[in-house]
């Protein structure tokens, strides 16, 4: 099934390297960095970029499951840190929410930290971001890892 869906890929032209050309296996070596952004406008929400560093294009699940794919270590000020408040469910990930990161691009998304996380008004938290997918079976076509991002300050004003 997944090859249907890369040999879809080329057919639609949505990529510009041959199936030669991808990082199938997990890679051993930094391929992939992750950087978080505290939103200016909306003081809660980080937006993070997940950025292919390595040279192949890396196919990798995209669906961004805050608590699963996507967890975030959040240190309020008195050092303890914040337990997620919203359950969410792992499931494997199906093939639409699977993305070919060609070299040097990246995907953007978003969350609103108090959507999933007791974060208190005013108060300020120390944030870091772990991307590390979940896998189903772990498809060895698919990427997998962890990769930590950087640490932010944050401070919520709701």
């Amino acid at each position: 099934m997944l090859n249907f869906f890369l040999l879809f890929l080329l057919m639609a032209g949505s990529m510009d390297s041959s199936i030669a050309d991808i990082n199938l296996k997990s890679p051993e070596d930094s391929s992939l960095t992750l950087v978080i952004k505290q939103d200016e406008i909306n003081p809660d929400r980080v937006t993070c970029y997940i950025k292919n560093i390595s040279s192949k294009p890396l196919l990798i699940n995209s669906k961004f499951v805050v608590g699963v794919d996507l967890k975030f270590v959040i240190i309020d000020s008195n050092g303890k840190s914040v337990g997620l408040e919203k359950l969410v469910y792992p499931s494997a990930p199906d093939y639409q929410y699977l993305s070919l990161l060609n070299s040097d691009a990246d995907i953007v998304t978003s969350f609103s930290l108090s959507d999933y996380y007791k974060i208190k008004p005013l108060e300020v938290y120390s944030v870091q971001a772990i991307y590390e997918p979940y896998n189903g079976e772990r498809d060895e076509k698919v990427w997998s890892g962890s990769i930590k991002s950087n640490q932010i300050k944050l401070q919520a004003f709701r």
